[in-house]
């Protein structure tokens, strides 16, 4: 992206055009005095020009900075990953919720907090069925079964990835690293959208011990001699990789380190380090097929399952095809998200979406961890609130509705 004309070159229909983008700093907006919205989208709505005239939204990711200037009244509004939101909650003067339902917080208080928002997002660990090894690999250590790393092929047996599933602790990642917003995710399908498996709980759950079944069934020398008989498989001579997360997601790194604590419990010669990287590193070494697991989400871009089941399970899309599943797996997911994708009737495709959803957990695909609910805390002069998930948090959300009151 860095080489193309629309890096620096800025074109659009909205409210705001762009007055200056300094890389790693700030993108600041001013209002279009023209914008051709006449009339409001609903009772009440904005039209006409933004009532906010200037936008200035700053790069900012340590979090003990973007609070400090929360506390100092330097900022409307600051992103809250999950992890610090209690830290908040002495602030909270009212709490509402999407219907604008709202409760007393801290009679000391003074923010006004929308809690329980619903988020069209999900974050898996994602594993690589057969790991780009051309060049060598530092990911993945030796690269053999030696207990120095991991095969290319490592996560292609299913009893490994469903390993992980059962060594991955679920409710201490909602606790902990989501401050108990959020819920486990079924597959790669949200809570809400055509196919989730409604009354359905996801397949996995935290179990140590069918971790450590799963491993001992594992195969990964492919002789025929299931790894807890076998004293030159997985089992005995355990392995070592390395995990990435975008440095900066102290929610992923948080996840990525209760998998890291699941996997090496079972097993002294399991040893998983955790390496944050550099989004624009990390995005590099995913496209090159180098990273065996990393955590990472996806927010919808636009609301219908296809555009989950085709990122997260077609071989073209834009996971399906870092996870390199097998051929005979990856042409049953291709064949079934082209019918989603095809067919007309609703049912018909609820149907479609659903055996989707069910089949990604029974192939153990990736991890499927969470989704998570969103938080939005806000200066109490900040008016005009209106949560679309589709937008999800500032600079991506909907500002134009925003107003400022004195």
């Amino acid at each position: 992206a860095s080489e193309t004309i629309l890096l620096d070159q800025a074109n659009g229909t909205g409210p705001y055009m762009l007055d200056h983008w300094t890389p790693g700093e700030e993108i600041v907006l001013t209002a279009f005095e023209d914008y051709w919205r006449d009339e409001p989208m609903w009772e009440g709505g904005p039209s006409g020009p933004a009532s906010i005239k200037r936008v200035v939204i700053k790069d900012i990711s340590e979090w003990g900075t973007r609070l400090a200037m929360l506390e100092a009244g330097d900022a409307d509004y600051i992103y809250v990953p999950p992890p610090y939101r209690p830290q908040l909650e002495p602030y909270v003067h009212t709490w509402c919720n999407q219907e604008e339902e709202c409760s007393e917080g801290n009679a000391d208080g003074y923010l006004l907090a929308y809690r329980d928002l619903p988020s069209p997002a999900i974050t898996p660990a994602q594993f690589n069925w057969n790991i780009n090894v051309e060049g060598g690999n530092p990911f993945i250590g030796s690269g053999e079964l030696d207990g120095n790393g991991i095969p290319a092929d490592f996560f292609n047996d299913i009893h490994i990835r469903r390993a992980f599933n059962y060594c991955f602790d679920f409710q201490a990642m909602i606790d902990d690293a989501l401050s108990g917003d959020g819920i486990q995710a079924q597959g790669p399908i949200p809570a809400g959208m055509l196919g989730y498996l409604e009354g359905e709980a996801p397949m996995f759950t935290y179990d140590p011990a069918r971790c450590e079944e799963e491993f001992k069934l594992a195969d990964v020398d492919k002789d025929g001699i299931p790894a807890g008989e076998d004293d030159d498989d997985v089992w005995s001579k355990g392995f070592y990789f390395q995990m990435s997360y975008n440095t900066g997601n102290d929610t992923r790194l948080l996840a990525s380190e209760i998998l890291k604590a699941g996997i090496e419990a079972v097993n002294p010669n399991f040893n998983v380090v955790v390496v944050g990287m550099p989004w624009p590193v990390l995005l590099n070494s995913r496209r090159a097929g180098k990273l065996p697991i990393y955590v990472g989400g996806w927010q919808e871009d636009y609301h219908d399952p296809h555009n989950w089941a085709h990122a997260f399970l077609h071989s073209q899309g834009a996971y399906g095809r870092i996870v390199n599943m097998d051929p005979e797996v990856a042409a049953v997911f291709d064949d079934l998200v082209l019918k989603g994708a095809t067919t007309t009737d609703t049912e018909d495709r609820r149907v479609i979406y659903e055996e989707l959803q069910r089949k990604a957990q029974e192939e153990a695909v990736n991890i499927w961890m969470y989704q998570v609910l969103d938080r939005w805390h806000l200066q109490p002069w900040m008016k005009g609130f209106y949560n679309n998930p589709a937008y999800s948090q500032p600079p991506y959300n909907w500002i134009y509705a925003l107003s400022k009151q004195q």
